[in-house]
């Protein structure tokens, strides 16, 4: 896929742009939303550091977001043309056509973080009862997510494939 101007982006007629970077290039697929699932805020949330990296005083690049009644929340990165930020941009946007994550550690990163997020806000009675449901130990209701992965197996695959998690 090829990168659009912000101007491009906001042809509709319901798309409006009131900001001074019409010129500037996007990439539809590396924004992000309100719903966005775990590879699409990682590849985000990794483009955004490369960018940083490269020019932290953000001098080629900016996050612009927006809000809407339908999708609620969405952020998009975007690029002074002729810059190593484009590059960056033009590159990243490359990669996720021959495979989805821009970096995998990052993603299995946050993955795990979600998962102990959802961990650590259950109840002691609801971990025993996810527990009891896996038929592993309750002993390990009061473990880290962690450790969970250790101690109840079953029970921190059933949490890591949950689509509640995605």
């Amino acid at each position: 896929m090829e990168l659009i101007t912000v101007e491009q982006a906001h042809s509709g007629t319901d798309a409006h742009y009131y900001g001074d970077r019409p010129a500037w290039l996007m990439s539809p697929e590396l924004g992000t939303y309100r719903d966005a699932d775990l590879i699409t805020r990682s590849n985000f949330e990794v483009l955004t550091k490369w960018l940083r990296n490269t020019d932290s005083k953000n001098e080629t690049w900016t996050e612009e977001s927006s809000r809407h009644w339908a999708v609620g929340y969405t952020a998009s990165v975007l690029v002074k043309p002729g810059t190593r930020a484009e590059t960056i941009l033009r590159d990243a946007t490359k990669a996720i056509t021959e495979y989805p994550v821009l970096d995998e550690e990052h993603y299995w990163d946050l993955e795990f973080s979600e998962c102990e997020s959802f961990w650590d806000q259950l109840s002691i009675s609801e971990r025993v009862k996810l527990l009891q449901d896996s038929q592993d130990s309750v002993f390990a209701a009061r473990a880290s997510y962690g450790d969970l992965l250790d101690r109840a197996s079953t029970t921190a695959e059933s949490i890591w494939d949950r689509e509640t998690i995605t």
